[in-house]
């Protein structure tokens, strides 16, 4: 469209940049900046915080900075958004001595922190005397406390084991009503990874009695952590005895496949937790019912995951509960080219197959054929 000589707004390229983010392709910000510089269009500050932003998350700190310099020599005024996508950038790094630095040139620049810049430097402090300190410089600086600010005070508190003064931002008088449930919310999610379950729990109790729902990864937070901390107590307790372990952990695996509606996800946080946190290995039985759980849920994806964990576990696995799994989610062509492989030798597993196709084909078929009646009524 440029070459055809057509004039393009920016905006349009606003639009590519965005498209460019959200699908991870950071490094095709040289290639649009290129063309706009080529075609001698102007972009204005937007421009460049996209830009600007999409160098940083390739980690291109040096590009992003040569774009600010561009940005200058046009005459545009930085802005407290442009120098805020450097330092996210520099704190996702962990890199504290940076993201401090762009603190510095915002000040060098007559640049005025915002919101977002205090939310960055408050929920990445390590320490409550740097929450406080930066906190002060945002009262003193006149800017407004926003859900960002409150979020990142309970984030920060939490982080430094300073459970009561996270407690104490919910309470904050400036703080709105509807704003409150969402930190309770945000700290009912927070408390579990540390160990404050039973403060997790009453916050879950208080928000339910305001007749607010919870957010699913709320409650599988709490309910796998709950589980977890329970389990190393056992763990603790009958630390010589792994069969006691392992028949607790098929419980648990037990329940989540016999649950209405089955919820998969509780079932991979908590093989997750024991792996990593417990140090324990799911047994056959445990990852039987769990594929059973995808069977029920009909979740072709979780089911080769759970397939996976066979293998890399080196436990012996039952390939027609596989075969099962595919065929209950839809995935049929997966299924051929898995019968194709399963000797036909043995009656019995020839019995168990047809089966399985009579149950789970023959619905589906029967399922198209009710749409294509249905159409043709309409």
């Amino acid at each position: 469209m440029c070459e055809a000589g057509m004039t393009l707004p920016i905006e349009t390229f606003h639009t590519i940049l965005r498209a460019s983010e959200e699908g991870c392709e950071f490094n095709l910000v040289h290639r649009i900046y290129s063309l706009i510089c080529r075609h001698n269009l102007k972009p204005n500050n937007e421009t460049f915080r996209i830009m600007i932003n999409l160098s940083v998350r390739m980690k291109d700190f040096d590009g992003a900075y040569g774009m600010l310099k561009d940005l200058e020599k046009m005459n545009l005024m930085p802005t407290a958004n442009i120098y805020n996508a450097i330092m996210a950038g520099y704190f996702r790094e962990k890199n504290i001595k940076g993201a401090l630095m762009v603190l510095k040139q915002m000040e060098l620049a007559d640049v005025k922190p915002d919101s977002q810049t205090f939310s960055y430097l408050i929920g990445n402090c390590e320490s409550e005397e740097d929450i406080d300190k930066h906190y002060e410089e945002l009262k003193c600086a006149g800017v407004q406390v926003t859900k960002h600010i409150f979020m990142a005070l309970i984030n920060a508190y939490t982080t430094c084991g300073q459970f009561e003064k996270a407690k104490q931002v919910v309470l904050d008088k400036e703080c709105q009503l509807r704003i409150q449930m969402k930190l309770k919310v945000r700290l009912s999610r927070l408390l579990p990874h540390t160990g404050q379950m039973s403060d997790a729990l009453e916050i879950y109790e208080e928000i339910k009695q305001a007749g607010c729902n919870l957010e699913p990864k709320a409650i599988i937070s709490l309910i796998v952590s709950f589980a977890v901390d329970l389990l190393k107590q056992l763990k603790d307790k009958f630390w010589d005895d792994e069969l006691a372990v392992e028949a607790l952990c098929d419980e648990v695996f037990s329940h989540i496949a016999e649950t209405e509606p089955t919820d998969l996800q509780i079932g991979l946080d908590f093989l997750r937790a024991m792996k990593e946190v417990l140090g324990i290995q799911p047994s056959r039985k445990s990852l039987d019912f769990l594929l059973g759980a995808c069977v029920n849920a009909k979740d072709c994806l979780t089911s080769q995951l759970v397939w996976k964990e066979y293998q890399a576990t080196g436990l012996p696995y039952n390939v027609l509960s596989f075969l099962r799994s595919l065929l209950a989610s839809g995935d049929h062509k997966s299924a051929a080219n898995m019968l194709k492989k399963i000797p036909k030798d043995d009656p019995h597993v020839c019995c168990v197959i047809k089966a399985y196709q009579m149950t789970y084909v023959k619905s589906t078929s029967v399922k198209g054929k009710n749409k294509k009646k249905k159409k043709m009524k309409n």
